[in-house]
């Protein structure tokens, strides 16, 4: 978590108590949430073309030409997160589907409590 978001809190008199993740996605899943509430304001066009796309599921190009470097840093990183985040989560639903299949079970079985 950002040194400000933690002076921030303290100051506040609320303690930050640190767990381990449960797995690899959730870890992904965390660090990109925090990245994102820390640097909304350089990724929030990034994020509106995402949603647009995802909205009406299309494409989408976002120029950063005339950003500043840490602007192009910071939309770069995101975009990595994200990628990483869609890896891990298809690596987890073919596991899914490797588990049903040695189970004899259709492949939506396998998400099943």
């Amino acid at each position: 978590m950002g040194n400000r978001v933690l002076a921030r809190l303290d100051a506040m008199g609320i303690q930050v108590k640190k767990t381990s993740m449960g797995n690899t996605l959730d870890n992904a899943l965390c660090l990109t949430a925090l990245f994102m509430g820390e640097y909304f304001t350089q990724i929030k066009d990034l994020l509106g073309r995402i949603k647009c796309a995802l909205a009406y599921c299309g494409q989408f190009t976002l120029v950063l030409k005339g950003r500043t470097t840490e602007d192009i840093s910071v939309n770069c990183q995101l975009a990595n997160y994200l990628y990483k985040i869609a890896f891990l989560e298809n690596y987890h639903l073919e596991r899914y589907a490797q588990l049903a299949e040695r189970l004899g079970l259709d492949a939506h079985h396998a998400f099943l409590p």
